[in-house]
């Protein structure tokens, strides 16, 4: 998978494995003629302020008058209100000789506020700079946008928009800040000052960045032969097209040959380890957050909300965030509710429907409603017929393990509905507990290979029936930043 980002090209990789990242081509002379522009504009604004000038100034190394340079364009092509907010981030993008970080900080306090288009803009260039490698510049993004978001926190306070000032909304603005701090702490070690080698805690590190929108969309497209592009293709000739076949393809992959062996086997399996972080009530609602974080377990990428009202402890959606996207969801979820609420309810299966980038939902469905445990729970992808089973039939929150299949039938002699498969025996998905102390967490692992947008599919499923089981009685041992 390729793209054009800017006139550069970037080579796609799997957002989720630390081991293959992008190339970049040509970028080093488009790098430091950037720089150049950028650092004569902002001492030219810092010129023009300490002169009283609103407007700006003159060059201070060519005595021309101050124009920003052209890649701010885009931004705020008519005014400097922009340079504005850019010379009060100057402090700390281009401090000046003899300032401390607390003067930077202080200069940062000073900042205007930021427009909303312009902090989002920031925010999304800070994740989009990870993966193209630019840790240094991804570094002080993330700075910039953090300060700017605290800062929109105490003009929440004074505002009286019922909108601004609200709880909810300074919650969403505290994870969010909460996040880019923890992409700063990651991203540390591999600054042009750090090691590149080792963390603060002196493991061996090895940065991932943030998945987002460019490995998903990189993985729909047709070109990529990834299995959600396969079932982009299906769904959409479902929904859309009044074809007899589907386009760009002669042939789609056949099912009949094992998913498994179509995995590259040279990628390493990725790993997330579950927590649920933290509670929060507001207006008779009660909301839980789950983090997924990557392999080390100590940054989020994904995160799950789920909610009840009080007085009613069942849970029928849930939404699953991106770390580099939040509050934007990119998963919605339904699940089915419980007729019979008794001790054990929250352990009774249910059907799940995950509305991620496709025209239609991914719907799971138990061979039993209602019954314990949650699974065999079955669904179709890419043409493809997956089940999920007990991870550990003694451990109801455990994370379930998922196989491909293709035939099922009635079980002989069951009078409750079961049903047994031709399942294969490979893993695709899979859980594991870990004990500290008295302290229990999940963890859960995927085949290498497996594509973004099936992965993140497969974890929602998987944190949302987990905050489902564990809401009605809450794991003791689970794990509370």
């Amino acid at each position: 998978m390729s793209s054009v980002i800017g006139g550069l090209s970037i080579h796609g990789h799997n957002a989720g494995s630390p081991t293959k990242m992008p190339r970049i081509e040509g970028f080093m002379f488009f790098e430091k003629k950037l720089i150049g522009q950028y650092a004569r504009f902002m001492r030219a604004l810092r010129i023009a302020d300490d002169c009283g000038c609103a407007t700006g100034g003159r060059d201070a190394d060519y005595g021309r008058p101050l124009k920003p340079p052209v890649w701010l364009a885009p931004l705020n092509p008519l005014s400097y209100r922009l340079g504005a907010h850019l010379h009060g981030l100057s402090a700390l993008l281009l401090p000046a000789p003899g300032h401390t970080d607390n003067d930077h900080r202080a200069a940062m306090g000073k900042m205007v506020t930021m427009t909303r288009e312009h902090l989002e803009l920031l925010r999304s260039s800070a994740f989009e700079s990870e993966h193209a490698q630019l840790y240094d510049t991804s570094y002080m993004q993330h700075e910039a946008a953090a300060m700017a978001l605290e800062q929109e926190i105490e003009h929440s306070l004074a505002s009286i928009s019922p909108d601004e000032n609200s709880d909810e909304h300074r919650r969403i603005v505290k994870t969010q800040i909460t996040l880019h701090r923890e992409r700063q702490r990651a991203l540390r070690p591999h600054l042009e000052s750090g090691s590149g080698v080792t963390d603060e805690d002196g493991n061996e590190c090895v940065f991932v960045p943030a998945p987002n929108h460019w490995g998903a969309n990189g993985d729909l497209d047709e070109e990529s032969g990834s299995l959600s592009s396969v079932h982009n293709l299906l769904t959409w000739q479902a929904s859309y097209s009044p074809l007899s076949y589907t386009p760009m393809y002669d042939e789609l992959p056949s099912p009949d040959i094992p998913y498994h062996t179509m995995l590259d086997p040279s990628q390493p399996r990725t790993t997330y380890h579950l927590h649920r972080t933290r509670e929060w009530t507001s207006g008779g609602c009660r909301k839980y957050i789950y983090t997924a974080r990557e392999y080390s377990d100590k940054y989020s990428l994904y995160l799950l909300e789920a909610s009840h009202r009080d007085g009613d402890n069942q849970v029928t959606a849930a939404d699953f965030f991106r770390a580099a996207e939040y509050p934007q969801p990119c998963i919605s979820i339904l699940l089915s509710g419980i007729d019979k609420r008794d001790a054990k309810a929250a352990y009774k299966s249910r059907c799940i429907h995950l509305r991620g980038p496709f025209s239609q939902p991914i719907k799971e469905y138990p061979d039993r409603q209602q019954k314990i445990p949650w699974s065999p729970r079955r669904f179709t992808y890419g043409g493809r017929r997956f089940v999920w089973k007990p991870g550990d039939p003694h451990d109801d929150v455990m994370p379930e393990t998922l196989y491909e299949f293709q035939r099922d039938w009635a079980k002989p002699g069951s009078r409750s509905g079961k049903r047994v498969d031709d399942a294969k025996p490979t893993k695709l998905v899979w859980g594991e507990k870990k004990r500290k102390g008295k302290v229990e967490s999940y963890t859960i692992h995927f085949a290498g290979g497996v594509d973004q947008v099936f992965r993140e599919l497969l974890l929602a499923s998987q944190m949302a029936r987990q905050a489902t089981a564990t809401l009605q009685f809450p794991w003791t041992e689970i794990i509370y930043d």
